[in-house]
C-alpha cells in the first residue's frame, strides 16, 4: 500500500494537513532508526522469513488503518510501518542478491519493476475501494432523505432492535 494512501487515511481520521509533515517525519525517524537493526538481520536470520514477517506486519497495520476511527490511531499506526520497512527492506535486498547470482543488475531491475507495478495496482485498487465505499455511503444517505421526504419523516432507524 502506498504511503500516500496512508497519509490520506490519516487526514480522514482527523490529522490536519498542516501536521501531516510531522507525521511523515515521525515515520522516517522510525524507519531510519530501525534500519540499523534491520541491516544486520539478513545475516543473522533467513531473509525470506524476515521478509514474510515484515509483510504480515504491514498487512496487519493496513487492516488497523482501515478499521481505525481516531486521530490517535493514525499517530500510532502510521509510524508503526517504519520498523517494517527498516527491517525487511534489507532482507528483500539480500534475497534478491542471492537469487540473482551474477546478474544482480537485472535481478534488482526486475525486483523494482515488479514492486513498482504492485504498488501502482494496489493504489488503484485501494483508491477504487475507498471511492466506492464513499459513493455507497452517500447513496445510502440520499435514499434515506428521499424516503423521509415521502413518509413525512415518520420512518426512523431501529434503535437497539426497536423502531423508534
Amino acid at each position: 500500500m502506498p504511503d500516500t494512501l496512508i497519509i490520506l487515511r490519516s487526514q480522514e481520521l482527523g490529522v490536519p494537513v498542516a501536521v501531516v509533515p510531522l507525521l511523515w517525519a515521525a515515520v522516517h525517524v522510525v524507519r531510519s532508526s530501525s534500519s540499523f537493526v534491520g541491516g544486520r538481520r539478513p545475516t543473522d536470520w533467513d531473509p525470506a522469513r524476515t521478509m514474510w514477517a515484515g509483510w504480515l506486519v504491514y498487512a496487519l497495520l493496513a487492516a488497523g488503518m482501515a478499521r481505525a476511527g481516531t486521530t490517535a490511531a493514525a499517530w500510532g499506526l502510521f509510524p508503526g510501518a517504519g520498523p517494517r520497512v527498516g527491517t525487511d527492506g534489507e532482507s528483500e535486498r539480500a534475497l534478491v542478491a542471492r537469487l540473482a547470482g551474477t546478474h544482480q543488475g537485472r535481478g534488482f531491475g526486475v525486483y523494482h519493476g515488479i514492486t513498482g507495478f504492485a504498488a501502482l495496482v494496489g493504489g488503484v485498487v485501494l483508491g477504487g475501494c475507498s471511492s466506492a465505499t464513499e459513493r455507497a455511503r452517500v447513496s445510502g444517505e440520499r435514499q434515506r432523505e428521499v424516503s423521509d421526504s415521502y413518509s413525512g419523516g415518520r420512518w426512523s432507524r431501529p434503535v437497539f432492535g426497536r423502531a423508534g
